[in-house]
């Protein structure tokens, strides 16, 4: 209930003083009947509602114990439930929930609100001619308040008693009316209520409070003083709480007014100061309305960092437009992406679009070189892109035609046109005129050859197993393998009946492995006799050194075979090696008589003797490619093969 209360200088008194005489005693049809309806709590700490003369129970509260406030929200749609502390809002009607407060509801509240309002003028004064204390000079009056202290729980109805409202009630002790609330919380806003109606403001003290509202029959909707104190501060913080809003909203206000009037001004530019500009502002209201002077400069440098923010916006949209224009003609003009920059110039510059156009030749240099530069950039990711087209484009036809000459050679295996034994310039009579193989010329990639060997190789290693058969067949009847061996006696040597299903270039690859082994076996053992030789004729020519008389330059074989004859080491040479052994002593013997000094004679003689060593080497060698010439061809073939095949294919090629 509200409370209203007249201001007026000095003390403050509230409007209505309870009256020094004592009221009479109410009468007994005012008096509150008990209600029927009784509230309990279930186990669960749920309410229900007992009828007790019906001995019916009910969740719903009935109409006789509601306030008039829930009586009034029965009739809304929308109803507030609490889940779990937190309040939603259900629509009978619609079947619809929302845990935001629905604009209906909040629109229903504030009607129910405006008419408590409206009616609280006309409460306000009934509760005053009933709230009254009483008189002691009365004697009526006493025994009337003697009544009344017999019955100090004596509850006047809701109607009759002004003083009460759906949630508090009025009870009359000794010569007091006493309010009570059903809630402290209630209790509280209603005393906040009656401290705003009494005019007390952020400033005041809890005693100026206590003098103002003191007589008050609402002071004391709290029981104690600390509460009412504590009531007192939260309102006190709430008024500075609601000072502060208005004064930011008043001040924000003038601020607004002040710059509209900035706006009008048409004098005032991006680089005006305050300190010079402000004189021409002192007669204005809305510039004398803000007090402080460091709000004024700031509120108009704020202004000053608005407009130069706009003019930066304005030039680079500007700019952002000349640009644009700019890629619009280099987009028109012959420029490619290997085109100069001092020729591009001479392009632009001479276009009329460019010429006539005096905003765009207001734009930087180095905008318009970046506008190039990024035009150029384009048109090369243009021509990297066309060419990549064109390369993957290539590498597919390449592609396909190594896949056909693939698919060619592959016609040709399974005609056993292409065996382990062939060679290019066998098959290149089958294939020089087919399609297939001339699309193949002059592509990147592997070459015919190349894919021909690497058949070739694929056919070898399929035969393996058949090449296994064969060697386990020569082991198995004791073949031997010579040099001097031709290719049908081999085959011959072979049982027929074992051979079958074995092709002959297996079996001539066969051979021709197996002579070639034997080959390497001969050489071997002809080094072995050759360094033997040599080892024998050494020791013959030391044996030489040491015969009596010693040989000198004159002597001859006739002479020096009888001294020597005899001697083992002359005994395991033939007449042949012993004489060319001789020959070569006598002919040293004679290099170092030359000389003329047995000091330059040693040193000639180890000249001699790396030059002697580096011609047998020499000869050696040669002999050696002699002997390995059928080898060293068989090898060449042997060892191209296989680096054919280990090569390793190009990128996205399939081999």
């Amino acid at each position: 209930m509200d409370w209203k209360q007249p201001q007026r200088m000095g003390n403050v008194r509230p409007m209505y003083q309870v009256p020094s005489f004592n009221p009479p005693a109410l009468p007994l049809q005012n008096v509150a009947k008990p209600s029927v309806w009784t509230t309990h709590t279930d186990p669960n700490g749920r309410k229900y509602y007992y009828n007790t003369e019906t001995k019916q129970s009910s969740w719903e509260k009935p109409d006789e114990l509601k306030t008039p406030l829930e009586k009034a929200l029965s009739k809304c749609p929308w109803k507030e439930y609490t889940s779990n502390g937190k309040k939603y809002y259900y629509n009978e009607e619609t079947k619809v929930s929302c845990w935001e407060m629905p604009q209906e509801y909040k629109d229903f509240l504030a009607k129910i609100e405006s008419q408590k309002n409206q009616a609280a003028p006309a409460t306000a004064a009934t509760a005053a001619t009933t709230a009254i204390k009483t008189d002691s000079t009365t004697k009526s009056s006493v025994n009337t308040a003697k009544s009344l202290t017999e019955a100090p729980t004596l509850k006047t109805s809701p109607v009759e008693n002004p003083l009460l409202s759906s949630n508090k009630s009025a009870i009359i002790q000794g010569n007091s009316v006493v309010i009570d609330f059903k809630s402290k919380e209630e209790a509280e806003e209603a005393f906040k209520k009656l401290l705003k109606d009494s005019g007390v403001k952020s400033n005041w003290t809890w005693r100026d409070a206590v003098l103002a509202t003191g007589n008050n029959p609402m002071y004391r909707c709290l029981k104690t003083a600390e509460e009412r104190k504590t009531a007192f501060m939260k309102y006190i913080d709430q008024c500075k709480r609601e000072e502060r809003e208005e004064e930011r909203i008043k001040l924000q206000k003038e601020r607004e007014e002040f710059r509209a009037v900035l706006k009008l001004r048409t004098d005032i530019t991006s680089t005006t100061k305050y300190i010079k500009y402000a004189e021409n502002l002192k007669d204005e209201p809305t510039f004398l309305a803000i007090e402080d002077d460091r709000d004024r400069e700031s509120i108009f440098n704020e202004y000053i960092s608005d407009l130069r923010r706009k003019e930066k916006d304005k030039l680079r949209m500007i700019r952002k437009e000349n640009m644009d224009k700019l890629r619009q003609i280099l987009r028109k003009l012959p420029i490619s992406y290997n085109t100069l920059w001092k020729d591009a110039q001479i392009l632009f510059k001479t276009c009329s679009e460019y010429a006539d156009d005096e905003q765009l030749q207001t734009l930087d240099p180095l905008d318009i070189f970046s506008v190039y530069e990024e035009h150029i950039k384009n048109l090369e990711d243009q021509y990297n892109d066309m060419k990549e087209k064109i390369r993957m484009a290539r590498r597919r036809e390449e592609r396909k035609n190594r896949d056909a000459f693939k698919e060619l050679l592959k016609e040709l295996c399974n005609s056993h046109v292409i065996n382990v034994r062939s060679k290019w310039k066998e098959i290149y009579t089958y294939i020089q005129n087919d399609p297939r193989y001339l699309n193949m010329l002059g592509q990147s990639g592997s070459t015919p050859l190349e894919l021909f060997w690497d058949a070739v190789q694929r056919i070898e290693d399929d035969c393996y197993q058949e090449k296994k058969a064969v060697m386990e067949l020569i082991k198995t009847y004791d073949i031997k393998v010579t040099p001097d061996l031709s290719f049908h006696l081999f085959l011959s040597k072979l049982p027929s009946d074992r051979l079958k299903g074995i092709e002959d270039s297996v079996i001539q690859l066969v051979y021709d492995d197996c002579i070639f082994k034997a080959q390497m076996k001969q050489r071997e053992e002809k080094k072995k006799e050759e360094k033997k030789l040599k080892k024998k004729m050494d020791m013959f020519k030391y044996a030489l050194k040491k015969v009596t008389p010693p040989i000198t330059i004159h002597s001859t074989w006739e002479e020096v075979k009888p001294l020597i004859e005899t001697k083992p080491e002359s005994q395991v040479l033939t007449e042949e090696n012993r004489i060319e052994v001789f020959n070569k002593l006598i002919k040293r013997l004679k290099e170092k008589e030359e000389l003329g000094s047995e000091e330059e004679g040693s040193i000639i003689e180890d000249r001699d003797r790396s030059r002697k060593r580096k011609k047998y080497e020499k000869e050696r060698d040669k002999k050696r490619r002699h002997y390995s010439h059928y080898y060293d061809e068989y090898k060449d073939e042997y060892k191209k093969r296989s680096d054919e095949r280990l090569e390793e294919p190009e990128d996205g090629e399939l081999r």
